[in-house]
């Protein structure tokens, strides 16, 4: 299944929850193209999702680095994009202390998150 809108990458990461920490979703909300924001009772989920220009040849800019870790991609994030998604997640009505997570999906519906 393609993932072509932030509408399907936050359904696809409300199922992920659903599935696996029975987590209620209290709140959805797209806050652009390529970012959305999936709230529940203990954490804040910022969904980006991914097309094929956000990735970075980690291996040609760090060569060494990159043989270090292991890797051969990365992601490019815009400061600004990201900036705006924090904010909306501190404009949340906070009732308990929450944590935040960013979770990447890409097209094909694969998740990475930090």
């Amino acid at each position: 299944m393609k993932i072509k809108t932030i509408r399907g990458a936050l359904r696809a990461v409300q199922r992920k929850l659903d599935a696996g920490h029975t987590e209620k979703v209290t709140h959805s909300a797209e806050l652009d193209r390529s970012y959305g924001l999936l709230a529940t009772e203990r954490a804040c989920y910022i969904t980006r999702l991914l097309s094929s220009g956000d990735y970075v040849d980690f291996g040609r800019l760090f060569p060494d680095l990159a043989h270090q870790i292991g890797w051969t991609r990365g992601i490019m994030l815009s400061r600004q994009d990201l900036a705006s998604a924090i904010s909306a997640t501190r404009k949340m009505p906070q009732t308990v202390s929450m944590s935040t997570i960013m979770i990447f999906v890409d097209e094909c519906g694969r998740f990475s998150q930090i």
